[in-house]
């Protein structure tokens, strides 16, 4: 029997939560105010991204492996109902929301449409979790930044250090589901380059994180970040190194989603 919680990850509410929580911990780092519009449509541009995603990937295959998969190609009516209430709250949202954010968001979100539309040519490249972790940096700071009276280095070193955690994660996922995508004849970096070659790539970045976050939180930079950063690379780090242990039961990807929610408690 599948539990309320398995199909609450299924769905991807977890990580559309997670996104919320995000920004609210980076918009409290810079002292500006978000109206809950921003954060209702942000939620569900992520639930809209991540559902039409998972219905191309199940729609692909005749027999899913991921469960995820499986769930949005067996209940498709369901799924499709889903993304119209979504474009729906979008809609409504757009009625809230500042000028500035709206063609910014307009901007995003023609992004993210060109993201769904050559999806597989970018996972064919290798190029998939790259372009996926800048546009989760741009989302999580442009109307931020935008409510700031002058950008300045250091937003540029927030962004990159969030764009970088964004990067791991999706990376130390992939390692994960490699035998899965390849089976399925999918492709992601971590099929590209290799278990060897990945293995490098994640720990140059997760050494380059830590140490980035450990001298930025020594000089007084954004330290409750480069805290929540440090925390986030070791859970991480952790996944990547007890296979057995988080490949139980999808633990992995409970625990690469819930770095984004442990941003409540800083």
């Amino acid at each position: 029997m599948v539990s309320l919680l398995q199909y609450f990850k299924w769905l991807s509410l977890d990580i559309a939560l997670g996104g919320a929580i995000f920004l609210l911990f980076i918009a409290n780092l810079l002292h500006v105010e978000i109206g809950w519009p921003i954060y209702l449509a942000l939620s569900s541009s992520i639930l809209l991204i991540y559902t039409i995603d998972h219905l191309i990937d199940g729609a692909d295959l005749e027999s899913p492996s991921l469960g995820r998969h499986h769930f949005h190609k067996s209940h498709r009516f369901f799924v499709y109902l889903l993304i119209i209430a979504l474009l729906l709250l979008l809609g409504i949202c757009l009625f809230f929301m500042p000028k500035a954010v709206m063609i910014s968001g307009a901007l995003i979100a023609s992004i993210c449409g060109l993201y769904l539309l050559i999806q597989k040519r970018l996972a064919f490249r290798g190029t998939k979790e790259i372009f996926i972790a800048v546009i989760f940096a741009i989302a999580m700071t442009h109307y931020p930044f935008i409510l700031l009276r002058a950008l300045e280095v250091k937003h540029l070193i927030l962004s990159l250090q969030i764009a970088g955690i964004a990067f791991l994660n999706l990376l130390v996922i992939a390692s994960y589901d490699v035998e899965v995508d390849q089976m399925e004849r999918r492709s992601s970096l971590a099929t590209k380059l290799g278990n060897e070659r990945v293995r490098i790539v994640i720990v140059s970045m997760a050494v380059l994180l830590f140490s980035s976050a450990s001298i930025l939180m020594m000089i007084g930079l954004f330290s409750a970040f480069q805290l929540w950063l440090l925390l986030a690379v070791s859970v991480l780090v952790l996944v990547y190194s007890f296979v057995a242990f988080f490949r139980k039961r999808e633990r992995y990807r409970w625990a690469s989603d819930f770095i984004f929610l442990l941003a409540v408690f800083f």
